[in-house]
């Protein structure tokens, strides 16, 4: 997956060979169309390597459940691999793999997408596979499916949260963090109640709401003839009927808190866990990539901010790290601490939050943020020699943006950020009301 494409050569030729990064532009070409039936298409091609991926993402993610009814599409990222009519039970994977093929999905707040990677001589089989369950599906979930896939979920949820250690304190964030009607105070994998009280009818009126090819997108990229693959789309997925546009709109006029009261649970743990929380930017609002730029100077590496100040300079903390957690209707920057036994939660919570008013009066550095900059354009190129990496980017930034080739813009969201730009953000975000968690060492609640 680290093979460097044909088409991003000469990019980092350019690179390479200039003072400044951000000199060069950046172009993934593609082609994009869209089907009778509302399916967008988009192609990409890079024939350097005899491989395809075959990417689609159903917009749809937790935001667009309904409380009493939470955790349904992550259940259909479990139910999606269960099998149809034409494709029964266990054979998805059978009839992928046994040619060398992989493939996986995830689930979000705001999205699902379902991913297929292999030689170029699966694609068909991948087409195929991925029409037969956006159409399939739906009529092939019954009781018996449904069943064993919520005990799977159910147990993911004890295994990834509530038998995890600190794992209820994400799960507990949600809950006091947003305020009431808020599409993200429920966790993308739901609840148990919600699990167990879906019926058969639930989820097939949820799959045939959202999962229409008028509300997805399908990327096929890597080494494909365009014409071939045009054919085999429209062969698979020309016929599939258009479902009704899907509807969905966040509840408005929220009352958001003033301030927060400091939130404690106890859990099977050496030592006190931190989490300190504010409201920040959306996704690709404005403010969102100074957020990002700000968790690097607050916790990357040896030189960041809070680790010199609690780890290296006072020896409180086994880790710092923090990170803006960017979604469509909020987003929440985040910063977690897991402590040294018997120091205090307060004294570090005071050094935290002094490091926080010192970058609201004072600002970071010209030197931070260009080394901030340097890395992550580093990471972000890197990441494209990856087909599968890009064509999921084509995908994500079709939802977000509505244009398949931001990846320039994207990386001049970072490249442009300044010393006053990340200081105007940061003052703005931590003057918000301060959501604290902590984590004690005792009997799991």
């Amino acid at each position: 997956m680290k093979k460097c494409a044909y088409c991003f050569v000469l990019f980092f030729l350019g690179v390479f060979a200039s003072e400044h990064v951000w000199s060069a532009q950046l172009k993934v070409p593609y082609e994009s169309y869209e089907l009778d039936n509302g399916l967008k298409v988009i192609l990409h091609q890079d024939r350097s390597i005899p491989k395809v991926v075959v990417n689609t993402w159903y917009r749809v993610g937790s935001k667009n459940e309904m409380p009493g009814r939470t955790g349904f599409a992550h259940l259909f990222e479990h139910l999606m691999f269960m099998g149809t009519k034409n494709v029964p039970n266990g054979q998805y994977d059978i009839l992928m793999e046994q040619f060398g093929g992989t493939n996986n999905a995830s689930t979000s707040n705001d999205w699902t997408n379902y991913y297929n990677i292999g030689a170029n001589t699966l694609l068909p089989t991948f087409l195929w596979l991925e029409a037969d369950r956006m159409n399939g599906l739906g009529m092939a979930v019954d009781q018996q499916k449904l069943d064993l896939q919520r005990k799977v979920v159910r147990n993911e949820r004890r295994q990834s949260y509530e038998i995890q250690p600190y794992g209820m304190g994400y799960l507990t964030m949600l809950e006091h963090f947003f305020p009431e009607n808020h599409v993200y105070k429920w966790p993308v994998i739901g609840s148990h109640q919600d699990l167990e009280a879906a019926t058969v009818k639930d989820v097939k009126d949820f799959f045939a709401k959202w999962y229409v090819p008028n509300n997805a997108t399908l990327v096929v990229a890597g080494d494909f003839d365009k014409k071939v693959a045009k054919k085999l789309i429209q062969k698979y997925y020309a016929w599939i009927p258009r479902g009704d546009t899907p509807h969905f709109e966040a509840a408005k006029d929220l009352q958001w808190p003033t301030s927060y009261q400091k939130v404690t649970i106890q859990d099977d743990v050496p030592a006190s866990k931190l989490t300190i929380a504010f409201r920040s930017p959306p996704f690709y609002g404005k403010g969102d990539a100074e957020m990002d730029i700000l968790s690097q100077i607050l916790t990357e590496g040896e030189v960041s901010r809070l680790f010199q100040r609690l780890k290296l300079q006072n020896a409180w903390v086994e880790w710092v790290a923090s990170y803006q957690q960017s979604m469509i209707e909020d987003s929440i920057f985040q910063i977690h601490t897991v402590l040294k036994p018997g120091v205090d939660v307060a004294v570090v919570q005071k050094e935290i939050e002094k490091e926080l008013k010192n970058i609201q009066e004072n600002g970071i550095t010209k030197a931070e943020l260009e080394r901030v900059q340097a890395q992550y354009e580093a990471s972000f190129l890197w990441k494209l020699e990856s087909l599968a990496d890009r064509a999921d980017r084509l995908n994500a930034y079709q939802f977000y943006v509505g244009e398949p080739d931001y990846f320039q813009q994207d990386l001049q969201r970072y490249q442009s950020a300044t010393v006053d730009s990340v200081n105007a953000i940061a003052r703005q975000v931590f003057s918000t009301p301060e959501f604290t968690l902590e984590i004690q060492p005792g009997k799991k609640g």
